[in-house]
């Protein structure tokens, strides 16, 4: 199998009252990409949670955690999926969540 390196992040999720769990990862081309992600994937939660009329911190949310960023080698065809969102759809990166784990080679 075809491997290349890409950028990989953890992400948690964190529940009032449940306290924080693992929550997936992000994958991407690039360092830059991983920025930009995490710009977008905020300001989508504030939106989201404003538009609901959640001012402050809400109940349940999801994020990055920033010291976790690291490169892998993944499948070529991570890569290629990467590549083809980044350039068709304007895309960052992918969340991936654990039970998807074996599919992207994480």
């Amino acid at each position: 199998m075809r491997k290349k390196t890409l950028v990989v992040q953890d992400w948690i999720e964190s529940e009032r009252g449940w306290g924080q769990r693992p929550d997936g990862w992000s994958i991407h081309l690039t360092i830059e990409d991983v920025v930009e992600f995490n710009e977008q994937a905020n300001k989508r939660q504030v939106e989201f949670y404003e538009g609901q009329g959640i001012m402050g911190v809400p109940d349940e949310y999801e994020s990055p955690i920033e010291d976790s960023i690291r490169e892998m080698e993944l499948p070529k065809e991570v890569h290629d999926e990467l590549t083809y969102i980044k350039e068709t759809r304007g895309e960052p990166g992918r969340r991936v969540q654990k039970w998807q784990a074996a599919e992207y080679g994480l």
